[in-house]
């Protein structure tokens, strides 16, 4: 909030109108939540496309799959999305208020961490988020990752018992 003050009184010093000050900050605001929301759909489009090619090629190999292996599989290949997110929450100038205006259709729970991360850094301007805060991250868009990789495992071993019978 003092920030904001400061900036108005440079703005009325200077001769710049408030209203253009403050609708500068709109924008960046909105320009940081829709980077957000295109580097999280980033991640969901490489995910759905690598979660069909490996059930793919496992059922052409006839291989069997594990859930874990899957699950850490798929996130080794998403983190480098998942880290700029991270990195572009703490490289996000820390007086804006960012939303983030995407619904998810894997990472829900990202995009609501994401969020509460641009509010947190909004309160706390001179912290970056901790090496907790990404491991949180991380354990959430595994827990996502593992909860629509065992509804296709699902779909994918009655599609396989129905051929094979």
């Amino acid at each position: 909030m003092i920030v904001l003050q400061i900036l108005i009184i440079i703005a009325v010093v200077v001769g710049l109108p408030v209203y253009a000050l403050v609708r500068w900050m709109g924008q960046s605001s909105k320009q940081a939540g829709l980077k957000a929301a295109e580097l999280i759909n980033n991640a969901e489009l490489h995910y759905d496309t690598t979660i069909e090619q490996r059930l793919q090629l496992a059922t052409q190999n006839g291989e069997m799959l594990e859930l874990e292996a899957l699950v850490e599989e798929l996130f080794v290949m998403i983190k480098p999305e998942i880290d700029s997110l991270l990195a572009h929450i703490n490289a996000t100038d820390a007086n804006l208020e960012v939303t983030i205006p995407y619904t998810s259709r894997y990472f829900n729970n990202a995009v609501t961490l994401a969020e509460a991360y641009f509010a947190w850094r909004n309160k706390n301007k001179t912290q970056l988020l901790s090496d907790g805060n990404e491991e949180k991250m991380y354990r959430i868009v595994k827990d996502a990752l593992r909860a629509d990789i065992q509804r296709r495992l699902l779909q994918w071993n009655l599609e396989r018992k129905k051929i094979s019978e």
